[in-house]
């Protein structure tokens, strides 16, 4: 069961500093999450349509979560009392304190169930109803990678509506013509060697994008050949999306790529390269990875017998597993 509260607008600011404060709005301020246990003695399972029917309207932005375990992002707080007023959360109790609640006041019987903050899927493509559906699994914002800005707009003007995750949208992403992202039939306002890079990026922000994804990419892990953005191109478009207070994240296939583009200002990477393990230095010098497992995982599926530059399937596995562990 999920419920999130509004999430207004915030200023534009530094990515891992922007990526913090969504966590942390959500912590405090979007959906909360109610998880089923086990069945309790007797063969019954406890669950909240149990005690709030499903033709029992959600109670609104002011409302109190009884009874249930708490998990805060962190660390857990034990059963204790939730109050959710003008829908951010006001006050939290402790165990085996109940909140003085005020008089009148919905209350939701969280008993058997835990609480905690709405999830960020930091790398998706939400097109369709994926918005929706990322709600069934506890997620209540994501990073869509690649989208029609209309659609993004449209998308971006349900935030904080009940019913479907926030999303913060690349738009369209910065490639080259024959590059990778041009390949789905969607039209690509791509770069070239005459493309000034602050008006390209000045463009997607009028579209409304909210960060800028680079496409750098050649396709040798992948075993093709792919026109791909150079260095100093790369370098334009972080600089420019720096200049005007928006995070600039890269799409790689390789780690030399991945070094290129962090070397030229990006400010992280949406998914893990698969041809190299990332060293400590890497995974420390303060740039954002999203793991992007299941990006991961499809590519390992179709490589496990042979894998480009000679690494097998356990051996990518083994890459993705550090990779994982190690992204920040």
């Amino acid at each position: 069961m999920t419920h999130r509260a509004s999430i207004p607008h915030r200023p534009r600011r530094p990515f891992r500093a922007w990526l913090a404060a969504a966590a942390a709005t959500l912590a405090v301020a979007a959906f909360l999450a109610l998880l089923p246990t086990p069945a309790t003695p007797g063969g019954t399972t406890s669950s909240l349509d149990a005690t709030r029917p499903g033709d029992t309207p959600w109670p609104g932005d002011t409302f109190a979560v009884t009874g249930a375990r708490v998990f805060d992002g962190e660390r857990s707080l034990g059963t204790v009392d939730v109050l959710v007023e003008d829908g951010r959360v006001a006050a939290v109790g402790a165990p085996g304190e109940p909140l003085d609640l005020p008089a009148g006041v919905p209350r939701v019987d969280g008993a058997g169930h835990t609480l905690l903050p709405g999830l960020i899927d930091a790398h998706v493509h939400a097109m369709g109803d994926g918005p929706e559906q990322a709600l069934r699994f506890g997620v209540t914002t994501v990073l869509d990678m690649f989208a029609d800005p209309e659609w993004a707009a449209e998308r971006r003007a349900e935030h904080g509506e009940p019913g479907a995750a926030d999303v913060f949208s690349a738009g369209y992403l910065a490639t080259v013509a024959g590059g990778h992202g041009t390949q789905f039939g969607m039209p690509v306002p791509t770069l070239d060697d005459a493309t000034d890079p602050d008006a390209w990026v000045a463009e997607r922000l009028a579209e409304g994008s909210d960060f800028i994804k680079i496409v750098v990419e050649d396709g040798h892990t992948l075993g093709r050949a792919t026109a791909t953005l150079d260095a100093r191109q790369v370098a334009g478009l972080a600089r420019a999306a720096r200049a005007r207070g928006v995070p600039s994240v890269a799409h790689v296939g390789s780690r030399a790529e991945a070094e290129m583009a962090l070397a030229a200002g990006v400010d992280g990477l949406v998914h893990l390269f698969l041809d190299e393990a990332p060293d400590d230095a890497e995974s420390s010098d303060g740039s954002v990875t999203v793991a992007a497992v299941g990006w991961s995982a499809s590519s390992i599926h179709h490589r496990t017998t042979q894998f480009p530059m000679g690494r097998s399937g356990t051996d990518v596995e083994r890459l993705v597993e550090r990779g994982y562990n190690d992204s920040t």
